[in-house]
């Protein structure tokens, strides 16, 4: 029998955090091949500024769940 997406998902849900974790540092470890292209210079000024707001306090982050949740509703 082949698993669904959805039946994984739900599978990995029902694991403790820690396990949960690893789950993710393997599936994104599995994601990164050499064919990817760096990042552009534009990209990287805008994740320094980005990081450096966060840094200095001058932005405010909204929670992964929060915005998951806005997603699903089309906002």
């Amino acid at each position: 029998m082949v698993a669904t997406v959805e039946q994984i998902v739900q599978a990995a849900l029902a694991l403790p955090v820690r396990d949960r974790e690893r789950v993710i540092e393997e599936l994104a470890s599995s994601c990164a091949t050499n064919e990817m292209e760096p990042l552009s210079a534009e990209w990287h000024a805008k994740i320094q500024r980005r990081s450096a707001e966060i840094d200095a306090g001058t932005v405010t982050c909204i929670p992964w769940a929060e915005v998951q949740a806005g997603l699903r509703k089309g906002e």
